[in-house]
């Protein structure tokens, strides 16, 4: 591990740090519809692991995508964990008395996994 990425995860862990929250992801398998979809398949219940919940500005809020159901949605939160965090697209979990699900992931760069999610009313 070069210096520059023992600095980098070091910030990523401080910055977690500054405002940690347990996180519980439960994750459901796809099983397919035999007509080429999917159905909610098992749902399974990850352990706990210490993350940041980080609010996006209103113009990264405000930016539609398609996500890889075919939705349109607008992410409006980020969730930024060490490396080693296992966090999927699909993914939900409680937090404040709302559901909130994964939309995207992103493990670049390397020192940090950061998922953008959607909190759901």
């Amino acid at each position: 591990m070069s210096l520059a990425t023992a600095e980098h995860l070091a910030a990523t862990q401080m910055f977690i740090d500054a405002n940690p929250n347990s996180f519980v992801l439960t994750r459901t398998a796809r099983t397919s519809d035999g007509a080429g979809g999917f159905l909610p398949g098992t749902a399974t219940v990850k352990t706990p692991q210490t993350m940041r919940l980080v609010g996006l500005g209103q113009l990264s809020a405000s930016a539609e995508r398609v996500s890889a159901d075919g939705r349109i949605v607008r992410a409006t939160f980020a969730l930024v964990g060490m490396p080693n965090a296992d966090v999927q697209v699909g993914d939900t979990f409680p937090f404040e008395g709302k559901t909130h699900e994964v939309l995207f992931v992103s493990k670049h760069p390397e020192w940090r996994v950061r998922a953008e999610v959607l909190r759901h009313a």
